[in-house]
């Protein structure tokens, strides 16, 4: 039986708060949910899994008398502030790093996102993509998750397996194999696991 949104959301919840409690800490309450569901159709995104994890929690701010290296729970970074994200996709405010129908979720506020396709006219509609400025970004971007469920169960796996292990002095510690091992089972359609 398929885990609806709803339960995979509970688990990364109860997974962050036990483990990656520093983090846990500083996640926003969520904005009304008429704004929640502004700023998402806003950029042509209809998603409910969006609109229930912004419901949840609205994302961290980077606090910048911290070390960026803190603000990492999933690999490539933590939930964003759906308004922080939002304005990284204004055409006018000369940050525009990717394609339009591209949105962050995730980023580790040192160059490196996690993008949702929301062009619903794409074969890779509501998947996750990697954009790193450490790369360069990937040209192509590859799919790095299939969704944003398998990108929480993921996270909320890897952290079960005892492969991410969050310390509040240095960040998080990821055993490489395991971890690709992890994501790569979870994830079957993402290009990036397939290289």
């Amino acid at each position: 039986m398929k885990e609806n949104f709803t339960s995979i959301l509970n688990n990364f919840d109860k997974v962050i708060a036990e483990k990656a409690t520093f983090l846990y800490n500083k996640h926003n309450e969520p904005l009304d949910q008429n704004q929640i569901l502004s700023l998402l159709e806003s950029h042509n995104i209809y998603d409910e899994e969006l609109v229930e994890l912004y419901s949840w929690k609205n994302g961290i701010f980077y606090n910048p008398i911290e070390y960026t290296i803190l603000y990492d729970y999933s690999a490539e970074g933590v939930i964003l502030p759906l308004e922080y994200a939002s304005s990284l996709c204004n055409p006018d405010d000369g940050y525009h790093l990717w394609k339009k129908n591209f949105f962050p979720i995730i980023g580790n506020y040192g160059g490196d996102f996690l993008l949702y396709n929301s062009d619903s006219k794409s074969k890779t509609h509501k998947m996750i993509f990697l954009y790193s400025k450490s790369a360069l970004s990937l040209n192509p971007m590859y799919s790095y998750f299939d969704s944003v469920s398998a990108m929480l169960m993921s996270i909320t796996e890897c952290f079960n397996s005892n492969v991410f292990q969050y310390n509040e002095n240095s960040g998080l510690d990821i055993n490489i194999e395991a971890w690709t091992g992890i994501i790569r089972g979870i994830n079957t359609k993402s290009t990036y696991w397939k290289q």
